[in-house]
């Protein structure tokens, strides 16, 4: 049996590190690193015992910034699974907020059959206490699990219920904004790039005027992709450089890779590829494997075999693209597998491989037929089935 006095340092531990955590000004996280490993014991421990159980979740709950800001994904996931677990120990009110922050973290690292089971519990609960917010909140989540497993439809109409909801609120704008990310994101899948633009810019300004820098930063990472793949590369660029100057130095590195990737592909697309190249070497490679943020790192090795192609550096670009499939599976990224398969016969061919190349030609035709739905892998597939014939007749 554990001694009451001992619980009730665990407790004290996690209300002092909560203070620690909230006193964090203008969200400068990387101070908070030196605390990391106590951070993490402190959940751990608290999460043992039933009376500390309030304050390790609020703990949790107020991490989740810090996470989002340094990458700690990997670490991040087992706690929260945990989390989860401890979701009917709350009480009610807690246990909305603390359902629907979990769904959220987890739909980031596509643990999507947590999240959705995240957010139902916590419409459950919401609807049982009041909770119009949190209720919002989680129809929100609902329909950002459905976004990712491309039910778009679906999707946005939870969306746009989730942000009927919020707006009647008026408050937590934040989360409003992110509604409208979504919004635009499905926008952007089914290839209608002007309103992909106006959403995302609309959520940039929303951003900046509530000074979060970082998150005003994505929205203008994602608003340049979509201008790049609309044509307007020059645009892209410049709003790239418009995100950069926005973000601290050493701070929201993942911000920062988010926007490398897509500053190194505007410069890709315009055929610079010395600046393409040393935009995508700019990216700390160790540090995303290190943390599990394998999604970035795959598209950063996909990117630069791409450039290694197009300088015909054949070896090169062939073991770039490998590794960058071998994410793409292991993420189960169905869009990305087939793109680095296409450009793998290329290279396949080159080197005078063409069984290999057909083989790869044929499963990047195969996984990119089954996203009918989204309009970047209608044009990529289309490109690879061009490629087949020109090849193989």
């Amino acid at each position: 049996m554990t001694s009451p006095s001992f619980v009730r340092r665990v407790r004290a531990n996690a209300e002092h590190l909560l203070s620690v955590v909230r006193s964090v000004e203008d969200r400068e996280y990387r101070i908070l690193d030196l605390e990391w490993p106590n951070l993490l014991q402190a959940i751990h421990y608290g999460l043992e015992h039933p009376e500390a159980l309030a304050e390790t979740t609020e703990l949790w709950k107020e991490l989740t910034g810090y996470i989002d800001s340094r990458g700690f994904f990997g670490a991040w996931q087992p706690v929260t699974r945990k989390v989860a677990e401890k979701i009917t120990d709350l009480d009610p009110e807690q246990a909305c907020r603390v359902a629907n922050e979990a769904g959220f973290f987890l739909e980031i690292v596509r643990d999507l059959e947590l999240a959705h089971t995240m957010h139902l519990a916590a419409m459950e609960t919401a609807e049982a206490v009041g909770d119009t917010f949190e209720r919002a909140l989680a129809i929100l989540g609902v329909g950002n699990v459905q976004y990712s497993r491309r039910r778009y439809d679906e999707a946005e109409a939870n969306i746009r219920a989730a942000l009927d909801l919020l707006d009647e609120l008026d408050e937590e704008r934040l989360r409003y904004l992110g509604g409208l990310t979504l919004i635009g994101m499905i926008a952007f899948d089914r290839g209608d790039y002007a309103e992909a633009e106006r959403c995302l810019e609309q959520v940039a300004r929303g951003y900046l005027n509530a000074g979060h820098r970082r998150k005003a930063v994505n929205a203008m990472s994602l608003m340049a992709r979509t201008q790049d793949l609309a044509g307007d590369h020059h645009g892209a660029i410049e709003t790239l450089e418009a995100a950069l100057e926005r973000l601290q130095p050493g701070i929201d590195l993942i911000t920062w890779t988010d926007v490398y990737i897509n500053l190194g592909t505007a410069h890709f697309h315009l055929k610079d590829y010395a600046s393409a190249k040393a935009a995508f070497l700019a990216i700390d490679q160790r540090y995303l494997e290190e943390n599990g943020l394998l999604p970035h790192l795959m598209l950063t090795n996909n990117n630069l075999g791409n450039v290694a192609l197009k300088e015909q550096a054949w070896e090169q670009a062939r073991d770039y693209l490998n590794y960058s499939i071998g994410l793409a599976r292991e993420l189960m990224n169905g869009i990305n597998l087939g793109n680095s398969l296409g450009d793998l016969a290329e290279v396949l061919l080159q080197l005078g491989k063409r069984n290999e190349a057909l083989a790869a030609m044929d499963e990047a035709i195969h996984v990119l037929e089954g996203y009918p739905e989204n309009a970047w892998a209608r044009k990529r597939l289309a490109a690879i089935l061009a490629q087949r014939r020109d090849a193989f007749g």
